[in-house]
């Protein structure tokens, strides 16, 4: 089955639900700051973290200590 790609737009924002390294997911919401567009029609996204629980937020720190190690 084929799923057409919709580009999402720059300066919108998303309920998400992200698996991180450990398996985990984490709910956030997220705003679309940038999108790169390819030839192939894939999208290529960065995001900002607008809003979490500070249980995930805790969770995405201590990703990011063991990813600086």
């Amino acid at each position: 089955m084929l799923i057409e790609s919709i580009p999402l737009d720059i300066h919108t924002y998303y309920d998400t639900r992200i698996q991180i390294w450990a398996k985990e997911v984490v709910d956030a919401v997220i705003e679309i700051v940038r999108r790169t567009d390819s030839e192939e029609g894939v999208y290529h996204y960065g995001a900002v973290f607008i809003g979490m629980t500070d249980t995930d937020a805790l969770k995405i720190d201590i990703y990011q200590i063991f990813n600086d190690l």
